[in-house]
This record gives structure tokens, sequence and C-alpha cells, in this order.
């Protein structure tokens, strides 16, 4: 996914989501996580999550994009990023709750399974991710340097019980109108075992 480490792509990327978050969702995250828990924020892109989430947790923002890391550090100086992978991740450092929004649309499900195990090593005991995954009949749609994952709910949500979760919520809904399915995305929150 070269796409997003150029600062060509992650204009595109940006001017695509344009200021889309997920803080319609701010009460149910709270509740299921904790005001002022440690949180990180996978996959951050433009820090449009970050920037209402900084309010709320201590959170770290995530990506493995040099260009979106330098771009929120600019518009957040006193904020606390870090260069990670999404699959492997590759910290030392722990926390009470893992969040991402769309991220794992670029994983198959057996690399999604594997990210879900490596969340839960940086997961303090008891601790909570919380995911926005795209839905689909498990299909694959492949545009220009990307691949894109459509998995269903149930694989989605066995696959993290598989990593060592159990699910505490599931949240049905649908953010692009031009899908053809009633309900293209899930939101996600599961606490370790």
């Amino acid at each position: 996914m070269k796409i997003y480490e150029t600062p060509e792509g992650a204009d595109m990327y940006t001017e695509m989501r344009g200021g889309a978050d997920f803080s319609e969702h701010k009460d149910t995250l709270v509740k299921h996580i904790g005001d002022g828990s440690t949180l990180l924020e996978l996959g951050m892109g433009p820090a449009n999550d970050y920037a209402w989430m900084r309010n709320v947790f201590k959170v770290t923002g995530s990506d493995y994009s040099e260009v979106f890391l330098g771009r929120a550090k600019e518009k957040f100086p006193e904020g606390d990023f870090m260069l990670l992978n999404a699959k492997t991740m590759d910290t030392e450092r722990r926390f009470d709750a893992i969040f991402s929004n769309k991220v794992y649309q670029h994983f198959d499900l057996p690399t999604t399974k594997i990210a879900m195990a490596a969340q839960a090593k940086v997961l303090n005991d008891h601790g909570t991710i919380a995911h926005t995954f795209w839905v689909g009949k498990d299909t694959v749609e492949d545009f220009e340097d990307r691949t894109y994952y459509f998995h269903s709910k149930e694989n989605l949500t066995a696959a993290i019980e598989e990593a060592g979760f159990t699910i505490v919520f599931t949240h049905d809904y649908n953010e692009c109108e031009n899908r053809e399915d009633e309900f293209n995305s899930v939101f996600v929150i599961a606490k370790k075992n």
C-alpha cells in the first residue's frame, strides 16, 4: 500500500475522507473503555479521530505511514505518536485499549487474526479493542496498488474470538450509501480474555 507512503497518496486519502471521523460513537467508546484510559489508535491517517480522542483518552496515534505521522506531529505538536505496523504491533508499550477505523480492510482474514492476537500482547489485563470494519460477503476488490477485503461479520467476530477476545458489543451501520449491502460496516468492541 505504497500510496499512503507518498505525500500525493496521503493527500488523495485525506481528500477522500474529508473530515469524516468516528466521534458520533464517542459515548459507546467511553462506556466500554473508560474516560482517561490509555488508547492506541492504529492507522490514524489524517488524524481525524485523534483530533477528538485526545480530549477524552490518553491517546497515542500510530500509522505505518511516515507522511501521516509527520503531518499529525505538525498539527498536534504536543501529541504522542509512533510508527507502527498494525499487523505485528512491535512496541514495548502497553495500553488499556486499541482503536482502529477501517484499517483491517487491507488484511485478509488469516492476517487479521494474527493482528488481533498481536494486539492482545500490547493490551493491559482485560484490555479492550474497538474496531470498525467494512463488511461484505467475503469478497476481495483490487484498486490500483491496494487490495480491499470485505469479510462477513461472522468471520470477523470469529477471528477476533479465536485471537483471545470476548465480543461485548457489535453495531451494524451503513457508512457509504453506494454499496449494495443494507449494512456495509460493523463496529466491534471486545475484551481481552
